[in-house]
């Protein structure tokens, strides 16, 4: 999952160009509908052997999915990851694992998952909204 998911968050502008768009905020909605997710990716075949493993070690599916939101959630802690995107998968995994609301609501409620995440976090205090997220810092 993890090498997966650096496809598409690794912060170097190098990997970030690879990309070239993909995915899509709507393809990552759909991360769990392998072929609509993969169009116009770049590497499909690296993607699809990344999740063939995942599927292959996960005890159970919701383990790929709440791995998936936890790793999405992480991304709100960088400064130049795609904060749109990562919400759009944090959306997909949790009305997987049957979470109610939406990616926005739990991000930035108190006692969310992002909330609780926070508490690991380099940042103080996340506010989450449909056109960015914010942090502040702990660390000098």
């Amino acid at each position: 999952m993890t090498l997966e998911l650096s496809a598409i968050f690794h912060r170097d502008e190098g990997a970030q160009a690879a990309r070239a768009g993909w995915p899509s905020i709507e393809q990552a909605r759909r991360w769990g509908e392998l072929d609509p997710y993969l169009e116009g990716c770049p590497y499909p075949g690296a993607i699809r052997a990344c999740r063939a493993r995942a599927e292959d070690v996960a005890a159970t599916r919701e383990e790929i999915w709440a791995t998936l939101v936890g790793s999405a959630i992480r991304q709100f802690w960088f400064d130049n990851t795609d904060k749109q995107l990562a919400a759009a998968l944090v959306e997909a995994g949790s009305e997987r694992l049957g979470a109610p609301g939406s990616a926005w609501e739990r991000l930035g409620a108190p006692g969310s998952e992002a909330d609780a995440y926070v508490g690991r976090s380099p940042y103080r205090s996340v506010r989450a909204s449909p056109t960015g997220v914010s942090g502040e810092a702990i660390r000098t």
